[in-house]
C-alpha cells in the first residue's frame, strides 16, 4: 500500500521478501540497512506484477533495522524516487526533499516559513531509511546563493547518503 501526502511524501506499507541486509560502509564505518517492501501488484497482460519499494536506513537505525525479517510488514515515509534498472524493471526510492533560503530550511516553495535546525533535520533524514537528500535553493541574489552553497556543503559533510542539490527556474525569474 502506499498513499501520497499533501507535501508530496509518501506512506508506503507492506510486506518484506527477505531478512534486511546490514553492513558497514565508507571510512567512517557507517551501518546501513536495506531492504525491499511490496507495496502492491499491477497487471501485466494476463499477469500480476509485484510494485517493489527499495528502502535503507543508516546508523541507529540501521542497526534497528537489521530486525527486520522475510515476512514482516513494515511502514515507511519519504519521497519516492523511481528509477529504470538495466533488467528494464522500475525501482523505487524513498527521497527527502529540503528547500534552503537565506541559509535555512523553509516548509516549501511557496511557504518560506523556516523550519527547525537545518542541521538537525538533515541528521534526522540521514538516520531515518531515507535513501537520498534532493536541495532546491531557493535564493534569488548572488550573495544569498553562496550562502546556501556554503550550507549545503556543511550539510554533506554531516550525511553517509547522497545529496543532490539545485535550483529551481522559479527562483531566479
Amino acid at each position: 500500500m502506499y498513499s501520497k501526502l499533501q507535501d508530496g511524501s509518501f506512506i508506503i506499507s507492506g510486506y518484506v521478501p527477505r531478512d534486511a541486509e546490514l553492513k558497514t560502509v565508507g571510512e567512517k564505518k557507517s551501518s546501513l540497512c536495506r531492504w525491499s517492501v511490496k507495496v502492491g501488484e499491477k497487471k501485466n497482460g494476463d499477469e500480476k506484477e509485484a510494485i517493489w519499494t527499495n528502502c535503507q536506513a543508516w546508523h541507529n537505525l540501521a542497526r534497528c533495522a537489521a530486525a527486520i525479517k522475510k515476512g514482516d510488514t513494515v511502514l515507511c515515509v519519504g519521497k519516492i524516487e523511481i528509477n529504470q534498472g538495466n533488467d528494464g524493471r522500475e525501482y523505487k526510492n524513498l527521497v527527502a526533499t529540503l528547500y534552503l533560503k537565506n541559509g535555512k530550511a523553509v516548509k516549501s516553495i511557496d511557504n518560506l516559513e523556516e523550519l527547525e535546525d537545518t542541521k538537525n533535520l538533515i541528521k534526522l533524514y540521514n538516520d531515518s531509511g531515507i535513501d537520498k537528500i534532493l536541495i532546491y535553493d531557493l535564493s534569488t541574489e548572488d550573495e544569498e546563493h553562496e550562502l546556501n552553497i556554503h550550507t549545503i556543503k556543511e550539510l554533506n559533510r554531516l550525511l553517509e547518503i547522497p545529496l543532490c542539490a539545485g535550483e529551481t527556474d522559479l527562483c531566479r525569474l
